[in-house]
């Protein structure tokens, strides 16, 4: 199978790159093709569509750095987001909180490849559960709780998943979002430290698991 792997900033790509060995390789049965899009839902949803016109991937899988909003998610825990949703669209009457009218309220992930990603997490630090994307670097409390009134199964925030899991339920590609938990906003005075504390010592470790499950599926 040939798997899109996409990410949004440099230091994602990185770890990604070294761990592959490249933007191009060969784990276990899959041709992987590595494709940064660059921040922000717009960026997302371009890079998608130029990943998939480029090469034709079979399936994608999102990864990079997500901010834990829910007590359960630690520092350097994955989720593996069995749903995707825009904290930050609202289209009025008629519409779910977060849907765009005529989408899913929800983007849902692939059964196969979150079920494959659940079983190799389990006893890793690897939660399931719903991720909420939008336009914003949430740093504050007040935001977080905001997104959490709005949807109290969420997880974690990002700025890209729910866009490209949108594009790839437009394109009809089996998608899967995986983030490793970068900071926890609303669990610490010093939001600040928590970051840089997170991007000087994170490791290949960190994105390791993607590479074992690529491998794997």
């Amino acid at each position: 199978m040939k798997i899109g792997v996409i990410i949004a900033m440099d230091i994602e790509y990185r770890q990604m790159f070294d761990a592959l060995g490249g933007n191009h390789g060969r784990l276990g049965n899959n041709d992987i093709v590595l494709w940064q899009c660059g921040i922000g839902k717009v960026n997302a949803a371009v890079g998608t569509m130029h990943l998939c016109q480029a090469h034709a991937p079979e399936a994608i899988v999102s990864t990079g750095l997500a901010g834990g909003i829910d007590a359960q998610l630690q520092v350097m825990d994955i989720l593996a987001a069995s749903q995707a949703v825009y904290h930050d669209v609202d289209c009025g009457m008629g519409n779910a909180a977060g849907q765009v009218q005529g989408m899913p309220a929800r983007f849902d992930a692939d059964p196969r490849l979150l079920s494959a990603a659940v079983v190799l997490g389990d006893g890793a630090g690897v939660k399931s559960g719903l991720i909420c994307t939008g336009d914003q670097f949430i740093t504050d409390r007040p935001s977080l709780d905001a997104i959490k009134r709005r949807f109290p199964d969420g997880l974690a925030c990002d700025m890209e998943s729910a866009a490209i899991a949108h594009t790839c339920h437009l394109l009809g590609i089996p998608f899967l979002s995986l983030r490793v938990i970068s900071d926890t906003p609303g669990n610490t005075d010093n939001h600040q430290a928590q970051w840089d504390t997170f991007l000087a010592n994170m490791g290949s470790h960190s994105f390791s698991f993607v590479k074992r499950l690529l491998e794997q599926l």
